[in-house]
């Protein structure tokens, strides 16, 4: 009779070789029908450093302090804390053995007290956290149909060879692979997330020679419930499966059935609001401000400062490496890295000035205090990340001007922020782009995860309005809302115009028929490579017919903005009249999305009066 039943294992681990049937009846005992579901993943392992250690709690911070003034009791403790007697306890033992408290037998009483490195550490506003390292092999499975990360021993895989076996005169489906492979491989602070105790701190990662395998994870579902996974699934995934399973045709005729609905990939962290504080300092606008703002943040850096430029020049790198010689003569660790990696003849001018700054830097014997990113980001942002004089608080500033190529007589646009956790997200951004197209985890990317992990909220500045980081496709997110909400005004401003401007435009123009007081200009500065005069002229017509004021700047302007009414302002490196938004580089463009009272209002008011300067009859138009 065993023989005759489907066991569980049965192909799994090599139980019998005889198949069993899927269904009917084997000595009158009714066979339920069980389908085999195929998910695509794919498979990858890791050697990751590790600092372990819990982060102290204000609850112990307290007790030791308490200790540190005079013996105590546990009984003593208990009551005059109110809390309960085993977290008094455990709270002590753990003391004990960080060596801050120890036991004293006084009149046949015991009790504890500090140390007297326990009563040093006691006067700090925070304890130290007594670290281990620590260093292993973990791995891991992403699924390419929803982009789940499990441990490797959660979801069991086979090979395809193993599948086509296993799935032979049985019922089964597969699941159909929403991500690509080179796209499957998960943010480095996504990984830690999954993989890591709360405990652990990732220091660095081992290169991995070896590419990630595509394999096959395989549950068998019956009667609605899912077997063979350790995981708990999340509900789409779950749901998903036995869809597919439900779906799923008889043996004999079984095919991949799938399901076409597409899920939202977990693979990078959600941009977020954070709350902020914004003031008019911190909108830098036109090129003699950046070039002030540059120099300052090199001024006040004691620690740490990263540039992403797009573009380098011969100029640039020769000017760089003559502000940057104070910052490092004080010690400051200096990382630069580049977005461009072609243009329309073939060469490549930035990597070539990145390869003379190289050897610059190894004739003056700078190489190991000025580190230069060996290859292309990929990425058209412009980022200025510097610490403020302590490693726990940092400045970062996003925007439109190329730090490196920049001659700062054109009109850019950046704003400059503090908050802990807004510069801690553009720090994780920049580790994923300092990742080569490998997807490797070089230690600069874990190094930028930890510096946003040690950066401390200042609590004293009050933070009336939110940001958020805006990747490359949410531009299009941004513009839309604009279209949607605003009311009186909407500004846009693009360094260049091209093919690609059609879209926001009409959206520009939808935004035109909520009302006849909306004033709607959109201003750019150069022409694109795939756009003539003639083609810009009937643009410029085809638009002010739909109410937008389409016009070509009256001076120099490198500025990327979006505005609309008095509160709502996108700062960013996205050409919004001439770039398409990719969707293989999220990071090709970033962005700053501000709602504060008067953020937008400020920067209107900034370009009105700047370009009203030059002298065209009050006008800023050409």
């Amino acid at each position: 009779l065993f023989d005759g039943l489907y066991h569980p294992m049965a192909g799994i681990q090599g139980a019998g070789s005889r198949r069993p049937p899927r269904w009917g009846k084997v000595g009158g005992i009714e066979l339920m029908a069980i389908t085999l579901v195929a998910i695509p993943v794919i498979k990858d392992a890791r050697k990751f450093h590790l600092e372990k250690g819990r982060r102290w709690s204000v609850v112990e911070h307290v007790l030791l302090e308490s200790l540190a003034k005079r013996d105590w009791t546990i009984s003593e403790l208990t009551s005059e804390s109110s809390l309960p007697r085993r977290v008094v306890l455990e709270t002590v033992i753990r003391l004990m053995r960080a060596g801050w408290v120890e036991l004293q037998q006084v009149s046949e009483k015991l009790s504890f007290s500090a140390t007297a490195v326990g009563r040093a550490l006691a006067t700090r506003d925070e304890l130290p956290p007594v670290i281990k390292f620590d260093a292993r092999y973990i791995g891991y499975v992403v699924d390419q149909f929803s982009g789940n990360i499990f441990r490797a021993r959660e979801l069991p895989t086979i090979t395809d060879e193993q599948w086509r076996h296993r799935r032979a005169d049985r019922q089964w489906t597969e699941l159909p692979a929403h991500i690509d492979a080179n796209s499957a491989l998960p943010d480095i602070q996504v990984l830690a997330d999954q993989l890591l105790d709360s405990d652990e701190r990732l220091t660095r990662v081992d290169s991995n020679d070896r590419r990630p395998r595509k394999l096959k994870a395989i549950v068998s579902v019956s009667e609605g419930e899912i077997e063979g996974v350790d995981a708990d699934l999340p509900s789409s995934l779950k749901d998903a499966i036995l869809e597919a399973a439900k779906r799923s045709a008889r043996p004999r005729s079984s095919r991949n059935m799938g399901v076409s609905e597409r899920l939202p990939s977990p693979l990078k962290r959600e941009p977020r609001f954070h709350e902020i504080s914004f003031r008019k300092g911190d909108l830098i606008t036109g090129g003699e401000n950046h070039e002030t703002a540059m120099q300052n943040a090199f001024e006040k850096a004691r620690h740490r400062i990263l540039i992403h430029s797009t573009f380098m020049s011969p100029q640039g790198v020769t000017s760089i490496l003559e502000r940057l010689r104070k910052p490092v003569q004080r010690g400051v660790i200096v990382d630069i890295l580049w977005g461009q990696s072609s243009n329309n003849k073939g060469t490549n001018a930035t990597r070539q000035a990145a390869l003379q700054m190289l050897e610059l830097l190894r004739t003056e014997g700078l190489q190991d205090r000025i580190r230069i990113h060996p290859s292309s980001t990929h990425s058209h942002a412009k980022i200025l990340l510097s610490d403020l004089g302590n490693p726990e608080s940092f400045q970062g500033v996003l925007g439109s001007c190329n730090w490196l190529s920049s001659d700062f007589k054109s009109y850019d646009v950046s704003v400059k922020f503090r908050e802990a956790s807004l510069v801690a997200e553009l720090a994780s951004n920049l580790a994923e782009m300092a990742r080569p197209r490998d997807r490797d985890i070089p230690d600069l990317s874990v190094e930028l995860l930890r510096l946003g992990a040690n950066l401390k909220p200042d609590y004293t500045r009050s933070r009336p309005g939110r940001a958020r980081i805006i990747d490359t496709t949410s531009h299009v997110d941004v513009l839309a809302d604009a279209r949607m909400n605003a009311q009186n005004r909407i500004l846009v401003l693009s360094h260049r115009l091209d093919v690609a401007a059609r879209p926001a435009l009409t959206a520009m123009s939808a935004a035109a028929e909520q009302g006849n007081s909306m004033r709607l200009d959109a201003v750019y500065s150069r022409l694109g490579d795939r756009v003539s005069q003639e083609e810009a002229l009937a643009l410029a017509q085809w638009a002010n017919s739909r109410g937008v004021n389409l016009r070509e700047a009256g001076q120099k302007m490198h500025a990327k903005v979006l505005a609309w009414d008095t509160d709502n302002l996108l700062i960013s490196s996205f050409n919004l009249l001439s770039a398409d938004p990719g969707e293989n580089e999220p990071r090709q463009e970033l962005g700053l999305l501000i709602e504060h009272s008067n953020a937008a209002q400020t920067m209107i008011s900034d370009f009105d009066s700047t370009f009203s300067a030059t002298g065209e009859s009050g006008e800023f138009y050409k």
